[in-house]
């Protein structure tokens, strides 16, 4: 993609020399600065819409280069590249740097090259998008001043103005639905470190839009609760590995006290986010108590939201089940009647009751009666996918409810064979002909 600026800062020479060598092979132009100085400097002389900084490095940290960086070039697309830095550095960065995502050091030299490649393609997509809409606002010029005199061309300027108005709507409902798809990338990634295994935040977002179904929640309140369900893990980035590891019955007092912080942190995180703000409020409470008992501000009863209520017992359920929580997974019913001795203690009464129900009602309604699971060679044009696909890497490659196409297929039967993995896809029973 020629024409296009990638700077990378960082005051380690090895390390610029190791992504000189990876990006060679780009065709783009890369820029590479041993300080945040030296970069900004770089910033007023060359064109740059990629920027890919360290966080601890010596004048200058990372957080505050990167706010410099969105000050005066609030265009740019903004990596942080990070070893083990302070909490509240990548918090910075996060908030004040605006930052797309944060990559961790050591890298992946694939992913790498993968997220680059998306912001190019977003880059693209953009200049696109202005390109098009500078021609539709040629146009409507041109409409309005052949429009003076006749009547018909009038009533033309006005259908011309209505289809601009339906693509800018339907421009909206792209952005909205590019949000969503952004979440759910992140909390797969997620699942890279945080304590879920495979599949968990699947089978948490149908039992969350279940109890949703079950309470006739808003669109907006549903969305809120499946976001959190997706995000809840974020704060426990902070956590180290040795405790994560651990299941939270095994965890002594100073490990569980690191632990406990998480639900805080992870909506602090997300607070600075105007469209995750009552999202992050579900996760702040969501291991409160209904007896007062939990944390992290020990509310009690009908004073906890009731998002949090309900994503506290559909989380500890998965973690019974899958045994996160004492080390030892049990069976689904075992599970329940174990939630249910906790009723007004530890949940809701009103939620455990419903809970009981909607498991009931989802168990009675297997996968295997609505969905197959096919191999990639299975597949064929126009089946329907009934779960997302994620790659080896816990990356969001395909969603649910995506129609295949042989384009698609073959894209896949490629992955298969560069991955060496025997993938498969979940397909909707009724779209197999």
């Amino acid at each position: 993609m020629k024409g296009y600026g990638i700077l990378f800062v960082d005051d380690e020479k090895n390390i610029l020399s190791s992504l000189k060598r990876l990006t060679r092979e780009l065709g783009v132009n890369c820029y590479f600065a041993n300080s945040g100085q030296e970069g900004l400097d770089l910033l007023k002389v060359e064109t740059i819409h990629i920027v890919i900084s360290d966080m601890r490095m010596p004048g200058m940290m990372g957080d505050e280069f990167l706010k410099k960086v969105k000050e005066q070039y609030s265009e740019t697309i903004r990596f942080l590249l990070t070893g083990q830095s302070d909490f509240q550095s990548t918090i910075n960065a996060v908030n004040k740097g605006g930052i797309s995502r944060f990559i961790s050091k050591p890298w992946d030299d694939e992913s790498l090259l993968g997220l680059i490649n998306d912001a190019l393609n977003i880059l693209k997509l953009e200049n696109e998008n202005k390109s098009l809409k500078t021609k539709i606002e040629a146009q409507n010029v041109l409409l309005s001043k052949s429009n003076r005199d006749l009547e018909e061309k009038v009533k033309i300027r006005t259908s011309e103005l209505q289809q601009t108005s339906d693509m800018l709507e339907m421009s909206n409902v792209d952005m909205k639905e590019n949000y969503r798809n952004f979440i759910r990338l992140f909390s797969h990634s997620l699942q890279l470190r945080a304590s879920c295994v495979d599949g968990f935040y699947e089978i948490l977002d149908e039992i969350l839009v279940a109890m949703a179904k079950y309470f006739d929640l808003s669109p907006g309140d549903t969305e809120n609760l499946r976001y959190s369900g997706m995000l809840y893990e974020i704060g426990k980035l902070k956590i180290s590995d040795e405790i994560l590891k651990l299941p939270f019955t095994k965890m002594d007092e100073r490990q569980l006290r690191e632990f406990k912080r998480y639900p805080a942190d992870s909506a602090a995180l997300l607070t600075s986010v105007p469209y995750l703000h009552e999202t992050s409020l579900i996760i702040k409470s969501h291991r409160e108590y209904w007896n007062g008992n939990g944390y992290p501000d020990h509310i009690e009863g009908d004073n906890i939201l009731f998002g949090s209520r309900v994503l506290s017992i559909c989380i500890d359920y998965l973690e019974l089940v899958f045994g996160i929580k004492t080390g030892k997974s049990i069976e689904d019913v075992d599970a329940v009647k174990m939630l249910e001795t906790k009723k007004g203690k530890i949940y809701c009464p009103d939620v455990v009751d419903a809970f009981v129900i909607v498991i009931k009602e989802i168990d009675d309604k297997s996968d295997g009666d609505l969905m197959n699971q096919l191999e990639i060679d299975e597949l064929r044009p126009a089946m329907k996918l009934a779960r997302d696909f994620v790659n080896n890497k816990g990356m969001l490659l395909l969603r649910k409810d995506m129609v295949l196409s042989r384009g698609i297929i073959d894209k896949l039967v490629y992955l298969k064979k560069r991955d060496k993995m025997a993938y498969h896809l979940f397909v909707y029973k009724d779209s197999i002909k």
